[in-house]
């Protein structure tokens, strides 16, 4: 069975920061979530709201196995920061279904990083 597509636009993208969270390295391509915009608060980490003719553009990371979505999740602070959601990207002219991170209201407020946190300010999905 395959695994979940995920589309990042933010930290998430970096290859070196995946392989350290997850361990693995993932197939990626170009995307453009449409309906939501990317918006970094001062002092707070970037994160996705819709927005209706707004379109943010990121990375689908595809084939992201349960236990990896599981740290990541853990990364992003999942239920607390953000909500893994279902959503519809662009790659290459065809609409593709994954998951995408959107933010919380906790993540729209500034806040100083926890100490020793591997986490800075704009990160994000």
């Amino acid at each position: 069975m395959a695994g979940t597509a995920l589309f990042v636009y933010g930290t998430l993208m970096d290859e070196r920061l995946l392989a350290t969270l997850t361990g693995r390295r993932f197939a990626r391509r170009p995307a453009r979530l449409e309906g939501f915009a990317r918006l970094v608060p001062p002092g707070g980490y970037a994160y996705v709201v819709p927005q209706p003719g707004a379109h943010v553009e990121g990375i689908l990371l595809e084939d992201v196995d349960p236990a990896s979505l599981c740290r990541l999740d853990a990364y992003e602070e999942a239920g607390r920061l953000y909500e893994r959601r279902p959503a519809e990207v662009i790659v290459d002219g065809a609409r593709r279904r994954c998951q995408v991170y959107v933010g919380l209201p906790a993540v729209t407020r500034p806040r100083a990083p926890a100490p020793g946190g591997t986490r800075g300010p704009a990160s994000g999905g």
